[in-house]
């Protein structure tokens, strides 16, 4: 199934994003983490796509962190959606795989309109015209995002 691919490819570019950010000294990045980290694709990659038969659970209202282990039910993907559970319980959940792809896009293109943002404010200090030739481009940039 592609399905792991695409999870890790979303794993691969929001660290790599991150990466970015943090060199780029833009602020907090520690809440930066966070937001990926609270991505539903981020859970679900690890979840099925790294840790699917060790999954640590750390749920707030849980004493300890429990291991779990989730499996695809193959036969229910059609299109963007499937089901999968959890082996211990038996409990299934559907994902919408295309609403977690859109969520984890759209962190990601505000955090490289940032990234860039602060790139060409750094790179073009002093050169007015120059500086102003890239927020225009940045701007229609940012009109294509807001439609999004």
């Amino acid at each position: 199934m592609r399905l792991y691919g695409v999870l890790n490819a979303c794993y691969l570019q929001q660290f790599a994003v991150l990466s970015l950010y943090k060199r780029c000294n833009l602020e907090k990045p520690d809440g930066v983490k966070q937001k990926l980290n609270d991505l539903k694709i981020y859970e679900l990659r690890n979840k099925l796509g790294a840790h699917s038969p060790d999954y640590k659970n750390k749920q707030d209202d849980k004493k300890e962190d429990s291991i779990e282990s989730y499996v695809i039910i193959r036969i229910s993907a059609k299109r963007y959606k499937f089901k999968y559970i959890n082996n211990e319980s038996t409990e299934g959940e559907w994902v919408d795989l295309k609403e977690y792809l859109e969520e984890h896009l759209r962190l990601i293109v505000d955090l490289l309109d940032k990234i860039y943002e602060k790139s060409i404010k750094t790179l073009h200090k002093g050169e007015n015209s120059k500086l102003q030739k890239h927020m225009q481009k940045l701007s229609e940039l940012r009109i294509l995002k807001h439609n999004m």
